[in-house]
C-alpha cells in the first residue's frame, strides 16, 4: 500500500510574499554589485576623455579669437561647441538637447568602450567618417581612436546641422586644422565633401557651396566632389581603401552624425540604431540604403554609429543638457560594464531551487511538513505552521 503524504491544495501566501522577497533580494544585490571597468581600462578611457576636453578648450578659445562668442540660451554650460540655429551653411533643422548633450569630454569613454567591444587592439585600422553637425562627438571618437593607438582613415564633410559646427567662420574643417596644429588631435581628413542633401549642398545657394568649399580650402584638405549619393559612397570606399595597404583590412567603421553619404541620412540610422552594430545583428530591409556602414557591413565589418546623442548618454549614464560642464571621469561609462554574471547565476539558482520546492517539495518535505500539521497543538508546529 503506497504511502499516503499530506499536500497542501493551494501555495500558502506567506511563501509567495518569501519567494518574491527572494526574488527582489537576489535582483537588489546584482544591481548594487555590478561588474567593475577594469583599472587599465578605466585608464583608458580616462585618457582619452582629458584628451578630448583638451580639444574642447582648443575650439573655446577658437571661438574667442574670432569674436564669435556664445549664445547663453542655447550653450548655458558655455561650452563654445554649438553654433547658431541658423546660417548660410546649415544644411538641417537640428535637435539642441542632442546638440547640448553631447558636448561631454566623457562620449571619448564611450567611443573606447564600443571601440573595444568591437575588439579593436593597438595597431588595428578604423575607418571614420563624420559631418560638422557634431563637432563635440568627432572630436570624442578621433580622441579615443587615437588614445587606443588605433591607426585612422578619416572622410567629413564640411555642412552641419543646427547648432552644430554651422558658424561660417567656424566649421569643422576649421577646427580640425586648428586642433591638428596644436598637437592635440593629430588626425586630419583623407578629404571634405561639401555636405548637406547628396553631399553635395543640392539645394545650396551658390554662395553656401562658396562658403562650404572655402572653408575646406582654408582646412587645407582636398574637396570629395562628387555627382550623386552613388558617386560619393563609391569615391569614399576608393579613398578608404587607398589610404591603407594592399593586405591591410579596416577592423570596424565609425559614423558621426547623420551624413547621407556614410550612414544613409535618417533612414540610415533608423534602420542602424546606434551603438555597435555587428554584421550579424543587422535586419533585413525591403528598401537597401546603399552608405558606406552598409557597404562595411556587407564586408563582415562591424559598425559603430555615435548617433541618438541622448539615448546613448542615458545608457551609459551622462547628463542631459547639462547647464554645466562635465567633468573628466564622470559617468556611468566609468563604474560598469555589466552585470556579474556568477552573482545573477547564484541569485537565479536559488529562485528556481525555492520555487520547486514550494511548488512540488519533496517526500522527504511532505512527510516533515504531515508531522507538524498532526502536532499542531505543539509548540514546534504552531511555529512552522507558516509553512503550510
Amino acid at each position: 500500500m503506497k504511502s499516503l503524504y499530506y499536500r497542501p491544495q493551494t501555495v500558502s501566501p506567506r511563501l509567495l510574499v518569501a519567494l518574491s522577497i527572494l526574488a527582489v533580494a537576489a535582483l537588489a544585490t546584482v544591481e548594487a554589485f555590478p561588474k567593475q571597468t577594469d583599472s587599465s581600462e578605466q585608464a583608458l578611457m580616462v585618457a582619452a576623455a582629458r584628451k578630448a576636453d583638451s580639444a574642447f578648450e582648443v575650439v573655446r578659445r577658437q571661438r574667442n579669437e574670432l569674436g564669435l562668442g556664445t549664445i547663453r540660451d542655447q550653450d548655458p554650460a558655455e561650452t563654445g561647441l554649438l553654433g547658431p540655429s541658423m546660417s548660410l551653411v546649415t544644411s538641417l533643422p537640428g535637435h539642441l538637447d542632442a546638440k547640448q548633450t553631447s558636448a561631454n569630454p566623457n562620449f571619448a569613454a564611450v567611443a573606447v568602450n564600443y571601440l573595444r567591444e568591437a575588439g579593436l587592439q593597438p595597431g588595428d585600422r578604423v575607418a571614420i567618417g563624420c559631418t560638422g553637425s557634431f563637432p563635440a562627438l568627432n572630436i570624442a571618437v578621433l580622441a579615443a581612436a587615437e588614445t587606443m593607438e588605433l591607426e585612422i582613415s578619416l572622410i567629413s564633410s564640411a555642412a552641419s546641422s543646427q547648432f552644430g559646427a554651422n558658424h561660417p567662420l567656424q566649421m569643422w574643417p576649421d577646427m580640425e586644422r586648428r586642433l591638428a596644429q596644436e598637437g592635440i588631435i593629430k588626425t586630419r581628413s583623407i578629404a571634405v565633401s561639401r555636405g548637406g542633401f547628396r553631399d553635395k549642398a543640392a539645394g545650396m545657394t551658390d554662395e553656401t557651396r562658396r562658403r562650404l568649399e572655402a572653408a575646406i580650402t582654408r582646412g587645407g584638405r582636398p574637396l570629395l566632389n562628387c555627382t550623386s549619393i552613388e558617386d560619393s559612397v563609391d569615391r569614399r570606399m576608393q579613398l578608404l581603401q587607398r589610404s591603407t595597404g594592399d593586405e591591410d583590412r579596416f577592423a570596424a567603421y565609425v559614423n558621426v552624425g547623420g551624413g547621407s553619404a556614410s550612414v544613409g541620412g535618417t533612414r540610415g540610422n533608423e534602420h542602424l540604431g546606434h551603438g555597435l552594430i555587428r554584421p550579424t545583428d543587422l535586419l533585413p530591409t525591403k528598401e537597401p540604403i546603399d552608405s558606406v556602414a552598409m557597404r562595411f557591413l556587407d564586408q563582415g565589418v562591424p559598425v559603430i554609429n555615435m548617433i541618438h546623442v541622448v539615448a546613448m548618454a542615458k545608457k551609459h549614464g551622462l547628463p542631459i543638457s547639462s547647464s554645466v560642464r562635465p567633468e573628466v571621469g564622470e559617468g556611468g561609462v566609468y563604474v560598469s560594464k555589466g552585470y556579474r554574471k556568477s552573482f545573477a547565476g547564484i541569485g537565479l539558482l536559488m529562485i528556481l531551487v525555492a520555487t520547486s520546492l514550494v511548488m512540488r517539495p519533496p517526500p522527504w518535505l511532505v512527510a516533515s511538513l504531515q508531522k507538524l500539521a498532526l502536532g499542531r497543538n505543539s509548540p514546534t508546529a504552531s511555529n512552522a505552521s507558516w509553512m503550510l
